[in-house]
């Protein structure tokens, strides 16, 4: 497998650029500077999406927002075998679908970081998702990205999220 490192232009002015490393198979591994000590919300992740032009279609948020909503439904989190037992901490799941090229974004917003990296520990984030298309992945802070749409959109969408986890 062969690895680039690349800057994304993330972090604040005190503080030296992420460096991430990307696979032939588009796999962004965090390297330095991409564990910021902030967590994001499932509201921020999807604004740094729609903004890089990769809106989430549908969410399942566990503590809903509309207070209008009668029973919210508790459905369970679609998350790989090894990594079931932390689907108790994932507090959102955003996800958008094409139907017609089958390209999709998924992003599991975990209560913690700590959670986040148990998560990945347990089940390697390459594995979570197969695909005919290029999948990338990356975990910025609590949230773990996993998408097949185009790499530029999501590099910008990253790196928007890195700035934000501080």
């Amino acid at each position: 497998m062969v690895a680039v490192v690349a800057l994304l232009g993330c972090g604040s002015a005190d503080k030296e650029p992420a460096t991430t490393r990307v696979t032939l198979s588009g796999s962004i591994e965090c390297t330095t500077g991409c564990d910021g000590s902030q967590q994001l919300t499932a509201r921020q992740v999807e604004r740094a999406f729609w903004r890089a032009g990769v809106p989430f279609a549908s969410e399942q948020d566990r503590a809903p927002a509309n207070p209008y909503l009668r029973a919210p439904r508790q459905q369970s989190i679609a998350l790989p075998r090894r990594a079931q037992p932390f689907a108790k901490h994932v507090t959102a799941f955003l996800i958008a679908t094409d139907p017609v090229t089958f390209k999709s974004e998924i992003a599991y917003v975990f209560d913690s970081t700590s959670n986040a990296e148990a998560a990945v520990r347990v089940e390697p984030l390459a594995r979570w998702m197969t695909s005919n298309n290029r999948v990338t992945t990356a975990r910025v802070a609590n949230v773990l990205i996993l998408a097949t749409t185009a790499a530029n959109r999501v590099h910008r969408a990253l790196s928007s999220l890195t700035q934000q986890s501080g």
